[in-house]
């Protein structure tokens, strides 16, 4: 949870407070939603070792049960607080795609126009800046699955920087498709 925290007070300094507030109360309704209303939280509660169960195996296994509960309880919650920091970074994707989107729509356009002169005026469309522009592009579009699951805090800025690097394996490849 410290990360999470830690996280957040990330994204307060680049997005701002009400923006923050925004991305919290989405992660924390479909948290909600997902987690605690369906039961799912309260189920995988039940795995976890309580104090009074730890005592009763004490006296067979000693304090190794012990020390081995409590590593298993510990990942139990840190699941939890993962899925909650999943959900965040989701919800700052979405606080990011109004931005994101006309840049996507604008590189396309650009690429399209690039594409269309070469054309007309009988330039080359390189088959090798095409292939290692879509093999770059494969690598790049697995990036934000990354980021959902980074068990580390990771700054909001990942997003519009990520949109950056994808645009320009992605402008290559349409600006060098062949013709059909």
């Amino acid at each position: 949870m410290n990360r999470v925290v830690h996280e957040l007070g990330m994204i307060e300094s680049v997005l701002g407070k009400a923006e923050t507030t925004k991305v919290t109360t989405l992660a924390t309704n479909i948290y909600n939603a997902v987690f605690i209303e369906t039961g799912f939280l309260q189920t995988s509660k039940r795995a976890m070792v309580t104090e009074e169960e730890k005592a009763h195996s004490e006296e067979a296994f000693g304090q190794s049960l012990r020390n081995l509960s409590n590593r298993t309880n510990d990942y139990l919650l840190g699941l939890s607080a993962l899925c909650f920091a999943s959900l965040v970074r989701i919800a700052i994707f979405f606080a990011w795609l109004p931005y994101v989107l006309p840049f996507f729509l604008a590189a396309m356009v650009d690429a399209v126009v690039r594409r269309k002169v070469k054309f007309a005026t009988f330039g080359y469309s390189s088959p090798i800046k095409f292939s290692v522009a879509v093999h770059l592009l494969i690598i790049v579009l697995f990036l934000p699955i990354l980021y959902l699951v980074a068990p580390l805090p990771v700054t909001p800025l990942f997003i519009p920087f990520w949109a950056l690097i994808s645009a320009i394996p992605m402008m290559t490849a349409i600006a060098n498709t062949q013709r059909v």
